[in-house]
Order: structure tokens, then sequence, then C-alpha cells
């Protein structure tokens, strides 16, 4: 009902934002959400890009649905200490993504923001898997690394997001935004299952290394559809 709700609000309240001269007609394609993905995928622009930002979703995912299991089962933490970890994580991305990114990014660019924030991430979830399970050092490891995994995240999802944005037309901009977000939608799905499956068959360490090389793989991924030498401006 909400949905319809929605849809119904967005059909007949909001104006459309392109001038009658820069839009095209609605077709019964457009319909059809999968040819809309396949349509998005082939676009040698933002290819790279999209396949980088559902990596970065699908690891992401994975990783915050088997961290409370991972830090009782590595650490014998409880309710309160993974809440803790939880509310310094938001914390973070919170200042990162309210103050922090607007004076970034004039100075470095979405480009260098998003192959740095997604190196970060990658550091935060390696940095994890060298954390002992005991000793005076594995408080101060942790939040380090969770430090580092929410200013990546924070500099990732407006970086990237951009970068998408400003490589389409006008007249994709919806289209582009609304299959980026399906696509982000799949990778929260698929996310779980993945790290679910090798927290359960190949240790409680496995979702976090497996997760960094996903982060080099988005890296690479991201480089695709950025010029050999990354500008200030890009």
């Amino acid at each position: 009902t909400i949905a319809l709700l929605n849809f119904c609000l967005g059909w007949f309240v909001l104006p459309e934002s392109l001038d009658k001269e820069h839009r095209r007609p609605f077709t019964r394609q457009d319909l059809n959400p999968i040819s809309q993905l396949i349509d998005l995928l082939k676009n040698p622009r933002i290819q790279g890009l999209l396949i980088a930002f559902f990596i970065f979703n699908f690891a992401f995912a994975g990783f915050s649905s088997i961290f409370v299991l991972f830090l009782n089962d590595r650490y014998g933490w409880g309710p309160s200490q993974a809440a803790a970890v939880f509310f310094f994580i938001g914390i973070v991305s919170t200042v990162v993504q309210g103050g922090l990114i607007r004076s970034l990014l004039p100075r470095f660019g979405e480009s260098k923001l998003a192959i740095g924030g997604l190196g970060l991430v990658a550091i935060a979830f390696g940095g994890i898997v060298l954390i002992p399970a005991r000793g005076p050092i594995l408080v101060p490891a942790l939040y380090t690394t969770q430090a580092l995994l929410a200013l990546g995240v924070g500099l990732i999802i407006p970086s990237l997001r951009g970068l998408i944005s400003n490589r389409v037309s006008d007249q994709e901009q919806g289209k582009t935004l609304g299959g980026n977000q399906a696509l982000q939608s799949v990778a929260t799905i698929l996310g779980p299952l993945w790290a679910g499956w090798v927290f359960d068959h190949s240790g409680v360490l496995s979702p976090f290394w497996t997760g960094a090389f996903f982060m080099l793989i988005a890296i690479g991924f991201t480089l695709m559809n950025l010029p050999r030498r990354l500008s200030v401006s890009s």
C-alpha cells in the first residue's frame, strides 16, 4: 500500500525536472526492470562504477550481517559491547557524511575519495583479521579498524554516486540512479548469504579477508571509468 501511494505521489504530484525538448517518450520496455539493468550495465561510461558500487555494498552488507556473531565468537562480547561498536561507527559516519565530505570533495575530487574510501575499507577488513583474540591491544585495535571502516564508507557512498551521476546525461539520470539503487538492494540480499556461508564453512575471519579482496577488485573496476591521471576536478 505504501509503495502504491509512493508511486501515485511520484506520478501525479512531483513535477518533471527536464524541459519538454529534453524529454524522451516512455515506452513499454521501460517497465522491464531486467532489461533496464542490463542496458545500464552495458553503458561503458559507468559500467565499472556500477560494478564497484555493487561489490562494495555486497561486502559491507555481509560484514554488517555477521559482525555481532563475530564479536561474540571471537572475543566473547555481548550485545552491549557490540552496540557500543556500532554506535561508534555511526558517529564517525555521521561526521564524515554530514560535514567532512563537503570540505574534502572540492580539495580531492570524487575520484580520489572513492579510491581512497575503498582502500580504507580494505585496510579495515584486513586489520580485523590481524587483531589477536586476547590482549591489551584488542579494544583499541578493533575501534581503530572500525574508525577506518566508517571513514571509508562515508567517503565511498557520496563519491561513487556522484561519479555515476556525472557520467550520464540529464535524460539518463533517473534511470541510472534508480538502477543503481536496484543493484544496491540486490547486493544487500546476496551479501549476508555469502558472509554467513563463509563464516560457517571457512572460519570466523573469512568474511573479512575475502571482503578486503573484494574491495581491491572494486578499486580495479572503479579505475575502469576514470582517466589515467586522477584530476582534482574529477
